[in-house]
C-alpha cells in the first residue's frame, strides 16, 4: 500500500512540475493574467469547502488504509483547471491530500489539492481567493481510458 502511496504522489507531483513549467497558448483571459498576476479566480472549478474537506481527510486518516487494501485504484485524473487555478493563487508550493468520500457507496476516494505560502502554511481562504480544490476522478470507476 505504501508503494502505492508513492506512486501516486510521485506521479502528481511530477505532473505538477510539468505543467507550472510550461507556457500555455496565449488568450485574452492569459494577457488579463499577466497584466493583473495577482488577480484571483471569480469562479473557481471544482472546489469543496474546508469543512468537507477535513471531513473527508480525517477519514482517509481513519479508514483509508482498510479502504486500500479492499479496493483497486489506478490513478486520479485531474482537470487541468484545477491545476491552472491553483497556480492563479500564486503558492510556493502545492499540497496533496487523501480524503474518503464515506457518504457515496461504496466509499470515493478524493485526491485534494491546496495552495502552500512561504511559511508552508496553506492557503485557505475564499475570501481571498484560496481553496481547496478537489481533482477527483478516480479510476476505477472513473476510467476514461478504458470505456466504450
Amino acid at each position: 500500500m505504501k508503494s502505492l502511496f508513492k506512486i501516486l504522489f510521485g506521479g502528481t507531483l511530477c505532473l505538477f512540475s510539468l505543467f507550472a513549467c510550461q507556457q500555455p497558448a496565449t488568450t485574452d483571459a492569459h494577457a488579463e493574467k499577466k497584466a493583473n498576476p495577482h488577480a484571483r479566480v471569480l469562479n473557481p472549478q471544482d472546489t469543496i469547502s474546508l469543512k468537507k474537506s477535513q471531513d473527508w481527510t480525517k477519514n482517509w486518516a481513519t479508514l483509508g488504509g482498510t479502504w486500500a487494501s479492499q479496493n483497486e485504484l489506478t490513478y486520479f485524473q485531474m482537470p487541468l483547471i484545477d491545476l491552472t487555478e491553483t497556480l492563479g493563487e500564486q503558492p510556493a508550493f502545492a499540497r496533496f491530500y487523501m480524503g474518503l468520500d464515506t457518504t457515496t457507496r461504496p466509499y470515493t476516494p478524493h485526491l485534494l489539492l491546496v495552495g502552500e505560502n512561504v511559511n508552508h502554511q496553506p492557503m485557505i481562504d475564499p475570501r481571498a481567493g484560496n481553496y481547496v480544490y478537489d481533482v477527483t476522478n478516480p479510476c476505477p470507476p472513473s476510467c476514461p481510458d478504458q470505456q466504450k
